[in-house]
């Protein structure tokens, strides 16, 4: 596949890559009210959520008939869960009530390959996802896909990497079992949004963020795909762009 022009924009604080990719969300209401988005969870999207929640109640983003998924879950989770992905979305008032009404798509987390396929189904029957947010992790991975997944998986079960489970450690108070395998959204599936914002702050990213631009298109780096998508953004404080190698945007 033909490698594309990613735009990088970089921006002097976390709290200025939120807002930047608020603008992004608040451009597709407008353009389409009941597209569907789908979310990422964890430190990166915690201002995301919060600022989500300020905005509509300020009326500034109307959400009302805006359709939500999300790109990844622990396997075996359900939105009731607490430590899963889902439920942190649904932390946010603006998502509860999508999720009340009918608007927001859960990942079938113990599902089969056959249910995984009929999820991917769905989507595809529901115009696609409109606007995919990504972040990245710090070994280059992108929503649970780990370094060696094939650019051709689509929703796929998955291993989760020894990095990966020390991360999300945090999220289970002391002495619970932490999740082992994940559901994710495969690289195909990423691949397949209309437009993807992925969003990088703070320090501890800015090898993989220079891994994902400046290095080879391969699967040693998952977030290098992001190359290959014909509209993408890469929203970057300046920690995070600390050591890309060539200026951008």
């Amino acid at each position: 596949m033909e490698l594309s022009e990613l735009s990088v924009v970089v921006l002097e604080t976390a709290e200025a890559v939120v807002m930047r990719a608020m603008v992004e969300l608040e451009t597709l209401t407008r353009r389409q009210p009941d597209a569907l988005v789908s979310l990422a969870a964890g430190e990166t999207f915690e201002p995301f959520l919060a600022a989500l929640d300020v905005e509509q109640t300020a009326g500034r983003i109307k959400l009302d008939a805006l359709r939500f998924t999300h790109h990844d879950e622990f396997f075996g989770f359900e939105p009731i869960d607490p430590g899963g992905l889902a439920h942190e979305l649904l932390g946010c008032p603006a998502l509860a009530k999508a999720h009340a009404d009918g608007r927001f798509l859960a990942i079938p987390s113990g599902g089969s390959e056959a249910i995984l396929r009929e999820h991917e189904e769905h989507v595809a029957s529901s115009g696609g996802v409109q606007l995919q947010f990504l972040g990245i992790g710090g070994n280059g991975n992108v929503a649970c896909c780990e370094p060696g997944t094939s650019f051709e998986f689509g929703f796929h079960r998955v291993e989760l990497a020894d990095p990966t489970q020390h991360h999300i450690a945090s999220r289970f108070p002391a002495g619970a079992t932490i999740p082992t395998e994940a559901v994710t959204a495969g690289p195909k599936s990423i691949l397949a949004a209309e437009r993807v914002v992925l969003m990088a702050t703070g320090a501890s990213k800015a090898q993989a963020v220079r891994d994902m631009m400046d290095g080879a298109v391969e699967s040693t780096c998952p977030a290098s795909l992001l190359r290959r998508h014909p509209d993408a953004i890469v929203l970057l404080d300046s920690h995070a762009a600390a050591k890309l190698y060539w200026p951008h945007n």
